[in-house]
């Protein structure tokens, strides 16, 4: 089993878990931790170690590259190669990812990176439409 980390700043993690749970039901393999505004960039990287520990894999999936929620979350990363880090996937790719068996950590690092390319789309109505399109669509 693979250890889910959702972290970000504000409460980008406690509501990507929240969605994810009304969607899919509740998953304890994955935890959040918010960066908040009261929190040092110590603060977190306690709270990121502390659930870190034990030999397990785990994948950080954090708000963006470069911001602290990443950047503590690769240090950690550097020196445990059961733990991979991404950054700007989003709730379509964690949604889908949860149902899927990995063969490593990194094997689902790469599918969420994938999944997240393909399903970013732009609401595109330049063509007319009807609401008969939508319905079969399943909008």
């Amino acid at each position: 089993m693979i250890k889910t980390i959702i972290t970000g700043h504000g409460n980008f993690a406690t509501g990507l878990k929240s969605a994810l749970e009304l969607l899919s039901g509740e998953h304890k393999e994955i935890m959040a931790i918010d960066f908040t505004e009261t929190m040092s960039e110590k603060d977190l990287a306690v709270e990121l170690e502390n659930v870190s520990k034990g030999n397990v894999a785990i994948l950080y999936f954090t708000d963006f590259a470069g911001g602290t929620p990443f950047k503590e979350a690769a240090k950690i990363s550097v020196l445990n190669k059961k733990i991979e880090v991404v950054s700007g996937c989003n709730l379509n790719a964690l949604l889908e990812s949860i149902f899927k068996e990995y063969d490593s950590v990194k094997a689902y690092a790469q599918d969420l990176v994938k999944i997240t390319k393909d399903t970013a789309k732009l609401a595109d109505f330049s063509e007319p439409i009807s609401t008969k399109n939508f319905a079969e669509d399943g909008i």
